[in-house]
């Protein structure tokens, strides 16, 4: 987490996959509908649909975490 550029690396791997995402928090998160981006790294060994799941998720659970 660096809290100077509001960016935070998280990495998970299990067996042979690896999911790396980087989440960037806009500055006015989480006032006004603010929502972080999320980007997959390319060391990400997931295809495109699981992908999709996961930032669906992630954008979801974001979205219901600002007041």
């Amino acid at each position: 987490m660096n809290a100077g550029t509001r960016c935070c690396t998280v990495k998970v791997s299990s067996g042979f996959h690896v999911v790396t995402v980087v989440i960037n928090f806009p500055s006015h998160y989480p006032m006004g509908n603010a929502t972080p981006s999320f980007d997959f790294t390319a060391e990400s060994s997931i295809d495109i649909a699981t992908k999709s799941k996961l930032l669906k998720v992630c954008v979801s659970y974001y979205g219901n975490q600002i007041p």
